[in-house]
């Protein structure tokens, strides 16, 4: 069984994308398809139209195609009005074990405690850190936040994972992913990939926390793709890079 550790879960944009998409990813594909074409039309670009052509694979991938996996999902999501209906839906799929926590960022003195959430444009953009945007102090709100180590220790202890478990990391956890690598090189954790989004390392943190990261995925040979269930740009090139790590758990 491949677990998938999914840091910043928001609505399991990705999770569904991957396995069991449904009407909400299909408007977002429509859309983004439909803007395109008529991007290319106005400027007479046929060469776009015929790259448009291939974008018809990830719907046939996603859509069509009927797969079933042997695969388990860990939900990190601090934010529970945003993403608790989303996991009860994918818990009709595969067992999900949702734990409704933020997890602490390298620059944590703390393992474990209570932090402000912020919130910012719409109800799935929150963070345990200050942004360069209008925070929505309304709904903002405390949670409990957690080193992603001692987090790892816990599953373990109750038999959620073990420490051999094979997992897939996908990670946009508004600005703490730094923290969770620098936690996989302590605990020597290698997933077998990480999908998602770090770019938060280097929007809150700088360059330096960037090129830290980088330096640590590559120092344990760990790959990183870039993968964004709004931004369906990045869903085709997930179509080879998920057969290559999943197919292996499809179920017969």
């Amino acid at each position: 069984m491949l677990t998938i550790i999914d840091i910043g879960s928001h609505k399991l944009e990705e999770i569904f994308i991957l396995f069991n998409p449904g009407i909400d990813q299909f408007l977002i594909y429509a859309k983004w398809l439909l803007l395109r074409i008529i991007t290319a039309i106005k400027k007479l670009d046929f060469l776009r139209l015929l790259r448009i052509r291939k974008q018809f694979e990830i719907f046939k991938y996603y859509f069509i195609d009927k797969r079933s996996y042997n695969i388990k999902i860990i939900s990190i999501e601090p934010n529970i009005d945003v993403s608790y209906k989303f996991v009860k839906r994918l818990s009709k799929k595969c067992p999900v074990h949702y734990i409704p926590v933020a997890i602490l960022g390298h620059d944590s003195r703390n393992i474990i405690g209570l932090k402000k959430l912020f919130f910012y444009d719409d109800t799935t953009s929150s963070s345990i850190y200050i942004k360069d945007r209008p925070i929505d102090e309304g709904k903002s709100k405390v949670c409990v936040a957690i080193k992603f180590g001692i987090l790892w220790d816990e599953l373990v202890k109750e038999n959620i994972i073990e420490e051999s478990t094979p997992f897939l990391l996908r990670m946009n956890c508004e600005g703490s992913e730094l923290g969770v690598i620098e936690d996989c090189r302590k605990k020597n954790l290698k997933p077998i990939c990480i999908i998602g989004s770090l770019g938060d390392i280097g929007k809150i943190h700088g360059k330096n926390a960037n090129s830290q990261s980088e330096s640590i995925l590559e120092e344990m040979n760990i790959p990183y793709f870039y993968f964004k269930g709004a931004d369906p740009s990045t869903w085709h090139e997930m179509i080879d890079i998920w057969e290559h790590y999943a197919s292996k758990y499809i179920k017969n």
